[in-house]
């Protein structure tokens, strides 16, 4: 379900990383992460179609409030 770079990158954001730090951790592109946080924030049910406007549960508030 999720990939091994999404992993890691989702027990960092927990950890209190920011996405440029996260990049540097991990020698990545910035952009990367960004692409990678997307895509778990999708896979986590998180985003929706534009526009939308969706009521979070509260784990996803907190990971969205902690910069993921």
């Amino acid at each position: 379900m999720y990939t091994i770079q999404e992993k890691m990158i989702l027990s960092l954001v927990a950890s209190g990383l920011s996405a440029p730090e996260i990049a540097e951790v991990l020698n990545l592109n910035i952009h990367a992460v960004s692409v990678h946080r997307k895509n778990l924030l999708r896979k986590l049910g998180g985003l929706k179609d534009e526009g939308e406007d969706e009521r979070l549960e509260p784990q996803r508030k907190y990971s969205l409030h902690i910069g993921f």
